[in-house]
């Protein structure tokens, strides 16, 4: 189980699918692990959003720039507007994890 100081890489994910879908060879699954990522960042990068059925949202923001002044310099500098991608899970996804936590 995942706790907060332990993350699944991209090589241990195709890892788990390689041993789940025991036919496929890990080079096709990381193959197409890469294009649904790509894909997924051509979206953001065109401010379109993602929404899966289930699992969740990740939307696109904007951030908007302003100026800042560190005590160490004599200048302020603009920090440039910038997207975030955000992550809002399901109300399904919420209640397996959920259930998960009071069960182990």
């Amino acid at each position: 189980m995942t706790t907060k100081n332990k993350a699944l890489g991209k090589d241990e994910v195709v890892d788990k699918v390689a041993l789940r879908l025991d036919v496929v060879p890990k080079v096709v699954i990381k193959d197409v692990l890469d294009e649904i990522l790509d894909i997924m960042e051509e979206a953001w990068e065109d401010g379109v959003g993602i929404h899966w059925r289930n699992f969740g949202s990740f939307d696109v923001r904007v951030k908007k720039g302003y100026w800042t002044k560190m005590p160490w310099e004599e200048k302020r500098r603009k920090i440039e507007k910038s997207k975030r991608v955000y992550f809002k899970p399901s109300k399904l996804l919420l209640q397996r994890l959920n259930r998960q936590r009071k069960d182990g």
